[in-house]
């Protein structure tokens, strides 16, 4: 993900009207890290089971 950030799915971006939200999955696992990426950094904002109704609880 840190060598490229830009490559994660902006899919839940869009639902969540957060255009700079993206999504990576880990591979081998059933987890979704979103993120957002700054100039300087990667901010890690969720670690979330791919299981879940993921835009209604981040809506909460």
């Amino acid at each position: 993900m840190s060598r490229h950030p830009a490559s994660g799915s902006a899919r839940y971006a869009h639902e969540l009207d957060l255009p700079e939200l993206r999504f990576w999955r880990v591979r081998g696992y059933p987890y979704l890290l979103f993120y957002v990426e700054r100039e300087d950094r990667i901010d890690l904002w969720r670690v979330l089971h791919g299981e879940r109704d993921l835009p209604v609880w981040m809506r909460e």
